[in-house]
């Protein structure tokens, strides 16, 4: 194949060298050739076994920060998944619960895949966790997590994230989008609406971005979803992306089950939405259901 494998050299005989050894040579090289090619064949599928290996960890690594969401929280039901298209994954999910009974959702999207976005991931797991346990500001956050991925990835990678702070005794969610999709909220009439106000660009792309918090008053009953790129961009084969207004409307349809039952209508109309096409993005979805207030004892003796 015109592939030089190595050098063979006869030297240092005392007679002539004959036709015969050139010969002897060219025998000898083809089992020598071959006995090259398979200790490299040999060596790149020990290479291989132990990049496996290495994955797997690493997979196994990224599934222990995966946050442990209570089913309840102050009157507010969570359910969430996060699923992978390759072996590690660029998507970010961490919860945090405050002293006072509000908590912290954070969900974010690392551009690209595969290991470089794993690792940015992971990094920016450990910094949000460290950041959470004294920083409770949204802006202050996301202004520090800028900050962190400029210094360690010098522009060459950027997240999308949202970061939302529910305050539950209240009904008030106060959010803070940077260059990420916007939550669907979803009310106990149906009404659905995308809360698109306010925002500002991914983190990681510039030194001072402009990053502002909304307010927005929920009712109870009422449906939040959160989710990355991976859920209403994942195709057919075809190339129809699912879409979300096909996923508002799972939500308007169920909304009166629980979030783990909302949770899962979306996933199970994702996974046979997308059953004949290779997945190339990874997906994360977070459901936030707000639970109507216990009806108050009847004291009327009827």
């Amino acid at each position: 194949e015109n592939q030089t494998l190595g050098v063979l050299q006869l030297l240092n005989r005392v007679g002539p060298f004959q036709e015969n050894d050139l010969e002897f040579l060219n025998d000898v090289s083809v089992h020598i050739g071959l006995a090259l090619e398979n200790a490299w064949l040999h060596q790149q599928l020990l290479e291989k076994r132990k990049m496996e290996q290495e994955l797997i960890l690493a997979r196994e690594i990224q599934g222990n920060l995966y946050p442990r969401l209570p089913g309840h929280s102050d009157g507010v039901e969570l359910a969430a998944s996060s699923k992978m298209c390759e072996a590690v994954g660029g998507d970010y999910l961490d919860y945090y619960k405050l002293d006072d009974g509000r908590f912290i959702v954070l969900i974010g999207d690392v551009s690209g895949k595969g290991i470089g976005a794993a690792l940015v991931m992971t990094s920016l797991h450990a910094t949000c966790r460290a950041l959470l346990r004294h920083v409770n500001s949204l802006e202050r956050i996301a202004q520090i997590l800028n900050e962190y991925v400029l210094e360690t990835t010098r522009a060459q990678t950027y997240v999308t994230l949202l970061a939302l702070l529910v305050d539950p005794a209240t009904g008030k969610l106060h959010c803070l989008r940077a260059g990420h999709h916007p939550p669907l909220l979803v009310d106990h009439h149906g009404q659905a609406r995308w809360l698109t106000e306010g925002g500002g660009t991914p983190i990681g792309l510039f030194l001072h971005p402009e990053l502002t918090r909304e307010v927005y008053e929920v009712t109870p009953g009422s449906v939040l979803v959160l989710y990355t790129d991976g859920v209403p961009e994942a195709e057919t084969e075809n190339q129809e992306p699912f879409g979300m207004d096909r996923m508002a409307a799972l939500t308007q349809r169920h909304r009166g089950e629980t979030a783990n039952k909302i949770h899962d209508a979306i996933r199970k109309a994702l996974e046979q939405f997308t059953a004949r096409s290779k997945i190339l993005d990874d997906s994360t979805l977070l459901i936030l259901k707000f639970q109507e207030p216990a009806a108050k004892p009847d004291d009327s003796g009827a």
